[in-house]
């Protein structure tokens, strides 16, 4: 699932600017 990947990616490198 795409959803899956884009979490996956987010939580795995947070890229600057998400707001974490």
């Amino acid at each position: 699932l795409i959803v899956f990947g884009v979490l996956a990616v987010a939580l795995a490198a947070p890229a600057p600017g998400w707001g974490h």
